[in-house]
């Protein structure tokens, strides 16, 4: 999912499935994507897998999409309350029923918290 090709090159927002039981890459064409980026973390949960933050060639990002499997669409989730800053180079974990988002780079500064 997403990426960028080089330094200063092309960012993606495609998405790829690996069939693990024959060994093929398949791509799925998906309506209304998340920008495109790099940078950025995915976790799985449930029927859903979780993007937060990234960044592209002058955005940094500090928004969170769910991927729904089952209808394999994007759906940007909205938050009430005052959300992580924008960041890319961050690590995502997934503990029960939690997305952890834990350091990266705001583009000014190495992030050191904990949301």
């Amino acid at each position: 999912m997403e990426g960028i090709l080089n330094k200063g090159g092309a960012y993606f927002n495609d998405l790829f499935c690996f069939d693990i039981v024959e060994a093929k890459w398949q791509f799925h064409e998906v309506l209304d994507p998340p920008s495109q980026r790099t940078d950025h973390t995915l976790i799985q949960h449930g029927n859903g897998m979780y993007l937060y933050g990234g960044r592209d060639e002058t955005r940094i990002f500090s928004d969170l999409y769910k991927f729904d499997f089952d209808n394999f669409t994007w759906i940007q989730l909205e938050n009430n309350i005052e959300e992580p800053r924008m960041r890319f180079g961050h690590t995502t974990v997934k503990w029960k029923n939690f997305m952890y988002i834990f350091g990266g780079w705001d583009g000014v500064a190495t992030l050191n918290d904990l949301f």
